[in-house]
């Protein structure tokens, strides 16, 4: 008797990890474990991405849910098999999708992976908003000076927890486009 399980894990394909960007085409792979299929028989697996928020599949700007499906013959019980996923993710920042899976032979359900708080089968997409002000004076304005300071607060939503991230800020000059060059004066 074959008793057939499966476990997943879902990163980005451009980096590796969990964490994608919010950009216009994301791509994830979704490496799904099997174990104790019939070896020589065929099965599908089918994947749906999920709103974590909301526990609704994602659906593209048509409507349609964001799928995925392979059909595989097994040379053995056990193996690996990947589900690709493309999507628009470019209004998704902070959201945090998840990878259901269905392995299914000749139409029955023979195994699934539907866990809404697994961390191996999620993609977090961060989103991150600024509020620069002059240090002194708490308003967008700041006055020329050797002392002038600027204290740049920001706000995340969507970060992976227990990972370490690293926030770099530059000043750039609006009119240019370029980063701000500060130089000293010789005293």
């Amino acid at each position: 008797i074959y008793i057939p399980s499966i476990e997943t894990e879902a990163t980005d394909v451009e980096n590796g990890s969990h964490t994608s960007n919010a950009d216009e085409e994301v791509t994830v792979k979704d490496t799904v474990e099997y174990t104790n299929l019939i070896p020589g028989k065929t099965y599908t697996m089918d994947g749906t991405l999920y709103d974590k928020e909301t526990g609704e599949p994602l659906v593209d700007e048509e409507g349609n849910k964001v799928t995925s499906s392979v059909t595989f013959t097994p040379e053995e019980a056990s193996g690996t098999v990947e589900l690709i996923f493309t999507f628009d993710g470019s209004l998704l920042a902070g959201k945090e999708l998840v990878a259901f899976e269905e392995c299914s032979y000749e139409g029955k359900t023979v195994g699934t992976h539907t866990d809404l708080t697994d961390t191996t089968q999620t993609i977090w997409i961060p989103e991150l908003q600024t509020l620069a002000l002059d240090t002194g004076n708490g308003i967008h304005f700041v006055y020329a000076g050797k002392d002038a300071s600027i204290t740049d607060t920001v706000t995340y939503k969507g970060l992976q927890p227990g990972e370490e991230y690293v926030l770099i800020s530059t000043l750039y000059d609006k009119e240019t486009g370029e980063p701000l060059l500060v130089s000293k004066s010789p005293d």
